[in-house]
């Protein structure tokens, strides 16, 4: 456990630095909302707003550990002691904390600017944290491709997230493919009361195929120093 909370410490201090990601994750949604704000009358109609903040925060993970790598900085951190499961662990712990400040801002935002309940706004945000959470295991498998480099992996995720996020606004039948209208599909059933089995045995197969990239994971980088 210390291992966890120490990693997660270390993290979170380089990941609040980055101004960058911050604003990437928190304001796009806020403005957004600000934009559309007559129209929200509940915050189920804000799910797609939260899904896109945890979502942007548990995708991130993998291009995150990439990016320490290409630095450098975990081959140090592994030469003290192997911690593969742990690192891991504190790694997704720091993605919750995050993303949980930046669903916490927008939620302000939201009953400030609306007549949404606090407690309803918090409620929601709850539910697209357990949706999206398979999404870290997912981009963890990341790590298992030889040769990816974090900078072009990173361009790649933030033109498609954007180009996702976009694409919800229409009735277009590529949303289909959309990870945001999935996860958001999954989280207003949830909201309804209504369990989606489906989206269980997505994270029961996520974590299992999840497992050797976190068991094997590999903290040296492809770049020869």
């Amino acid at each position: 456990m210390y291992e966890i909370l120490s990693i997660c410490r270390l993290n979170l201090a380089i990941l609040l630095k980055d101004k960058v990601a911050f604003g990437w994750t928190a304001a796009l949604p806020t403005v957004l909302l600000m934009i559309n704000r007559q129209n929200i009358s509940s915050a189920s109609e804000t799910i797609y707003f939260l899904i896109y903040i945890y979502f942007n925060a548990f995708a991130g993970i993998g291009v995150y550990v990439l990016r320490e790598k290409d630095y450098g900085t975990l081959s140090t951190i592994f030469s003290i002691k192997w911690i593969p499961v742990q690192y891991f662990l504190g790694t997704v712990l720091t993605q919750i904390l995050f993303s949980i400040l930046c669903a916490m801002l927008f939620n302000i935002a939201l009953v400030v600017l609306t007549n949404v309940s606090l407690l309803s706004a918090v409620y929601a945000g709850l539910i697209a944290l357990v949706v999206c959470l398979p999404t870290a295991f997912l981009s963890y498998n990341l790590t298992l491709i030889k040769g990816i480099h974090s900078s072009t992996m990173t361009s790649i995720l933030n033109v498609s997230f954007f180009g996702f996020f976009i694409l919800l606004s229409s009735n277009a039948n590529l949303n289909q493919f959309n990870p945001f209208y999935l996860l958001g599909t999954w989280a207003e059933r949830l909201m309804h009361f209504e369990f989606p089995w489906e989206a269980a045995v997505f994270t029961i197969v996520v974590v299992i195929l999840s497992i050797p990239s976190i068991l094997f994971f590999q903290p040296l980088s492809v770049e020869r120093r």
